[in-house]
């Protein structure tokens, strides 16, 4: 699988699109062999497969995902509630702060405002009873993007790093 190059947003959606109400078991036979053994057995496997898919191998990089967009790919679990609404299944870590670089940056130009600037947040449902590494039984639901320039919370969260930045 060829690493694919996204012109804009709208075809990175669409792309993903095409997956939706498919089981994580089948969107993982779609990858590459190659990409496929780099996917680590752990609960960070869902998203490494949705990377995978663009033809990305799995990273830990500080820059975004989707570096042609500046988009960052982050899955999230979610469940199914009685009334038939889905609820998060659980809090979903964004990035690490690095304490001694942190001091040195300004809000601009910090590594936190890069990796969390985009957001293509993937939505999965995973129920009750099942791990994370059964993958038939989670479902790919959906993605959507988070723009901070477009958010109200765009100034508070500057401000709240501000406060962590003052606090180091």
């Amino acid at each position: 699988m060829q690493k694919i190059i996204f012109k804009s947003e709208r075809d990175l959606l669409s792309f993903f699109r095409k997956f939706k109400g498919k089981n994580l078991y089948e969107l993982k036979n779609l990858l590459d062999g190659e990409i496929e053994t780099k996917i680590s057995l752990n609960k960070g496997m869902v998203g490494q497969i949705f990377e995978g898919l663009t033809g990305r191998p799995p990273n830990s990089s500080k820059f975004p995902d989707i570096k042609e967009l500046g988009v960052e790919l982050k899955a999230i679990p979610f469940r199914r509630l009685k009334n038939n609404s889905l609820s998060s299944k659980e809090r979903s870590k964004l990035k690490s702060i690095n304490y001694k670089t942190l001091l040195h940056e300004t809000w601009k130009e910090s590594l936190l405002r890069k990796k969390i600037n985009k957001i293509l947040f993937i939505v999965y449902e995973h129920p009750p009873g099942y791990r994370f590494n059964e993958l038939e039984h989670l479902k790919y639901v959906g993605s959507f993007l988070f723009d901070l320039n477009t958010r109200e919370e765009k100034n508070q969260i500057e401000n709240d790093w501000q406060k962590l930045k003052n606090e180091v």
